[in-house]
């Protein structure tokens, strides 16, 4: 029985042949490859760019992007492909940072360009025809500007609530819940019964916002998030946790779920 090669297939196999014989290029992105470049820039090169990905390399027809969605101060983007039935794994969440520190690889003439990205079921995203290359460089670029910019956002965010925690850990009496807070805490773990995690989120959230000190909303969210498998958001939630609550009974077993949840991260599960 022959099999046939699908087009991504065949150009897969054109660009690993040249990665083997050292033909290839490869291009990582830098401080001086994004010079000049601002958030809003970088979000609207990230967006053109994304729209120009021809396909996606465990399917064998060329999906286009949809939608490309910006959250968490642009640390995270989630594509969402026009074919739900051929992209099974639509929507795909992706860490700008994730992006930003993998490699281009194309070849010499610049008609095919690959980034490799092993995350949402699928290996990598693939540009073709004339400026390819260009277009894959820009994809990189413009996550390193949204990943360095979340970065500081997160550092001046994290500074803030630090104080935060600071306050409630000195208090001799912690301050009462706030009867808003309590109503979106009530709301989120009926959502959560009901398991309708995305509204879960939305309300514990919703209760961080009047009362950022809750120690079992950071608790809760980093939970959920990471069932979802968003552990780049997880993370940082039960850090909160903990400074909340250093002492907590499951101190111990909490810092060890960061550890497991950064090693999940960086393989892309």
């Amino acid at each position: 029985m022959t099999h046939r090669l699908t087009w991504p297939q065949f150009w897969l196999a054109i660009l690993a042949a040249l990665v083997v014989s050292g033909c290839s290029e490869t291009y990582t992105p830098s401080e001086a490859t994004v010079a000049g470049m601002n958030l809003p820039q970088a979000r609207t090169m990230f967006t053109e760019a994304a729209y120009a990905i021809d396909f996606y390399t465990r399917t064998e027809n060329f999906n286009k992007i949809e939608e490309v969605r910006f959250e968490d101060q642009g640390a995270k983007v989630t594509l969402i492909f026009s074919n739900q039935h051929d992209a099974p794994w639509s929507p795909c969440s992706l860490s700008t940072s994730r992006i930003a520190n993998t490699q281009v690889y194309a070849d010499p003439l610049g008609h095919y360009a690959y980034v490799d990205l092993t995350v949402c079921k699928m290996d990598g995203l693939a540009w073709l025809g004339a400026g390819a290359t260009e277009r894959a460089k820009e994809f990189v670029n413009a996550a390193y500007v949204l990943s360095h910019g979340a970065a500081e956002a997160r550092r001046q965010e994290d500074a803030a609530f630090a104080e935060i925690a600071d306050q409630y850990r000195s208090a001799a009496v912690k301050p009462p819940l706030p009867e808003q807070a309590r109503a979106y805490m009530v709301q989120a773990q009926g959502a959560l019964n009901n398991r309708n995690d995305d509204d879960a989120i939305s309300l514990y959230q919703k209760a961080l916002e009047v009362a950022p000190w809750i120690p079992g909303a950071h608790y809760n969210v980093a939970q959920i998030m990471a069932s979802k498998g968003d552990y780049y958001d997880a993370i940082p939630e039960m850090k909160k946790y903990l400074m909340l609550v250093p002492n907590a009974p499951d101190a111990r077993a909490a810092q060890d779920q960061i550890y497991l949840w950064q090693g999940q991260a960086q393989r892309g599960q």
